[in-house]
């Protein structure tokens, strides 16, 4: 490939190597990021790392960090996908996604808690 040619792959010339701000790619397509598969997400914040989404909307959405210690931290690290929905100004809107479902964290209790007690 000569330099005045640039590549369109999302991937650069020495794979593995990811070209930051491009969806998450196959050989065959990419794929964007969306809401409800958070194996889609491809930003990532602060140190822990942790995946992030951005709505159409302009909500925030932050993956759960299965280190903390709480019940829904628990449930991540259990293999469950856990993320929490910020306003634009960041305040907490009260809903959270589990497993590509949206809930208020009372109807998430009685899905995914309430069967311990």
């Amino acid at each position: 490939m000569s330099n005045s040619v640039r590549s369109t792959s999302p991937w650069s010339d020495s794979l593995p190597t990811w070209r930051p701000g491009v969806s998450v790619a196959t050989i065959d397509k990419i794929v964007p990021p969306k809401l409800t598969d958070m194996k889609t997400w491809i930003d990532r914040t602060g140190h822990a790392r942790l995946r992030s989404f951005t709505a159409t909307d302009g909500k925030f959405w932050l993956e759960q960090n299965p280190a903390k210690r709480s019940k829904w931290a628990k449930l991540a690290r259990e293999g469950h996908e856990v993320a929490w929905e910020f306003a634009e100004g960041g305040s907490y809107s009260g809903r959270m996604l589990i497993d590509g479902e949206i809930f208020t964290p009372a109807e998430a209790t009685k899905k995914f808690l309430r069967a311990d007690d």
